[in-house]
């Protein structure tokens, strides 16, 4: 938007017609980062529910279906394997805090 109205002060053109244009693309790139916003979180919404499906509720077994293909029908093939490596360093972190929990738990039960 910047680059239009550089050359739009350079040529001191002003034209009621463009004007109208130039709102009008403002307006649709404001929309169009909003709707990328939203993509991306919905996004992660969903590799988040998938992460908690594999490790929770057997999702693998059950569809007989793995997490690379999952995330990379998510993500696209080219994002795959940073989004993978996202989701796995997640499953890690929940499974040590929940051994955490559970040893936590099982000394409370002793004691």
């Amino acid at each position: 938007m910047s680059k239009i109205q550089d050359m739009l002060e350079k040529k001191k053109i002003v034209d009621e017609e463009l004007l109208m244009l130039m709102s009008k693309i403002s307006e649709n790139e404001k929309i169009y980062e909003n709707f990328k916003k939203e993509i991306i979180l919905q996004k992660r919404i969903e590799l988040s529910r998938i992460s908690k499906e594999f490790l929770t509720n057997d999702f693998e077994r059950r569809y007989n279906i793995t997490q690379d293909i999952v995330v990379s029908a998510i993500c696209g093939e080219d994002n795959m394997n940073q989004e993978l490596s996202k989701v796995m360093r997640e499953q890690k972190v929940k499974n040590y805090f929940n051994s955490i929990k559970l040893n936590f738990y099982i000394k409370l039960l002793i004691i």
